[in-house]
C-alpha cells in the first residue's frame, strides 16, 4: 500500500520542476494537481498515483466528475 508520503515522492520522482498545488484521496489513488512557482495551478492533467500499485497515471477531471464530488481534500505536508 502506497502512503502519501510516498506518493509524493514518487510524484517528485515523475513531475519535475512543479510544486504540487493540492492532493485529494479519491479511494484508489491520490490526485495531484500541478502548481508554478506563483503558486497558480497549471493547466494539464492531474497526476494520479495508485495506492496499491504505484502506477502513475494523467488523470483527467472531465471524465471523473463524480469520483471527484466524494473525494478527501489533504493538507500538503510542509
Amino acid at each position: 500500500m502506497i502512503d502519501l508520503y510516498k506518493a509524493i515522492e514518487i510524484f517528485h520522482d515523475n513531475v519535475k520542476g512543479v510544486s504540487i498545488g493540492a492532493i485529494v484521496d479519491v479511494g484508489h489513488s491520490f490526485i495531484f494537481w500541478e502548481s508554478d512557482e506563483n503558486e497558480e495551478f497549471s493547466e494539464t492533467a492531474a497526476t494520479a498515483i495508485n495506492k496499491t500499485t504505484g502506477k502513475v497515471t494523467a488523470y483527467f477531471e472531465p471524465d471523473h466528475w463524480d469520483e471527484l464530488d466524494k473525494a478527501i481534500e489533504i493538507e500538503i505536508p510542509k
